[in-house]
């Protein structure tokens, strides 16, 4: 006898409890995601075909509707392996959007940011994201144990990796926070969410309109854009895929032609050759 299928829901309410430490953006977006799901089926649907047609129906564009099928394969990953659920999104076809560049800080936003006085715990947490790329949950791992004269180790989307820092991103984490938490706030120590939200306010006081991503994306431009190397920078990024890092490379259109220049052995013994 076949069970019945599980109310959309529960498997949504018990999804969102146990991922309640994420960042509340996440939170906000999972919870409108999933409520737009209940709604168009209290049932939860198994099916790839009854999945699509839910997405395609959505009245939004390409970007909104490829969050909702990442969303959608966040639950039925989860209720797949914590509840036994079918996994119906194992086979629902993904139409990717297109590509869209990364935004970064402009030279003199960078400056900007960078020239204004900030408190030390600000200061401390601009400067790690600047000068490693890390994610704000990683940054919100690091305790003191982990910190060492030219690295750093922290925890987050794609597990534990040490990393290096600079010596003037050691020197201002120190002092920084007590035995068990680095980032304290006014109430003790910040969530995740709370270390977002710092770096939302200190890009806004210089009129700058993003969050730790900005940052992210900055340091992996400035990255490629001074010459560092791609295969390094995937392992400072934490990203599985070299592809994934690759993306950057959008970001310096006219990277081809100074690369060609300096590494061509055409161009060099063009070169060479000239008077």
């Amino acid at each position: 006898m076949r069970l019945r299928r599980p109310a959309t829901a529960q498997v949504v309410g018990a999804f969102l409890a146990a991922r309640a430490d994420l960042a509340p953006d996440t939170l906000t977006r999972y919870r409108y995601t999933l409520g737009r799901l209940t709604k168009a089926h209290p049932r939860l649907p198994e099916d790839a075909q009854t999945i699509e047609t839910f997405i395609a129906s959505l009245p939004v564009g390409p970007d909104t509707r490829d969050d909702f099928w990442r969303d959608l394969h966040a639950l039925y990953t989860w209720a797949s392996q914590r509840l036994g659920v079918k996994n119906g999104m194992l086979t629902a076809r993904r139409t990717k959007p297109r590509k869209k560049l990364r935004k970064t800080l402009t030279d003199d936003e960078l400056e900007r940011l960078l020239s204004r006085k900030l408190s030390r715990r600000d200061e401390a947490l601009v400067t790690l994201i600047l000068d490693t790329g890390i994610r704000t949950g990683e940054a919100h791992s690091i305790t003191w144990p982990n910190i060492n004269k030219e690295t750093v180790r922290v925890t987050g989307k794609t597990g534990d990796r040490t990393i290096t820092i600079s010596p003037a991103t050691r020197q201002a984490l120190i002092g920084l926070g007590n035995a068990h938490h680095l980032w304290l706030g006014t109430r003790g120590p910040l969530t995740k969410g709370g270390l977002s939200r710092v770096i939302r306010r200190t890009l806004a006081a210089v009129d700058i309109i993003g969050g730790p991503q900005r940052l992210r994306h900055t340091f992996a431009r400035q990255w490629l854009q001074n010459g560092g190397n791609i295969r390094t920078l995937q392992e400072m990024l934490g990203h599985n895929n070299l592809s994934t890092t690759a993306l950057y490379l959008e970001l310096l259109p006219g990277r081809a032609a100074q690369d060609q220049a300096l590494y061509s052995p055409i161009a060099r013994r063009a070169k060479g050759s000239q008077p």
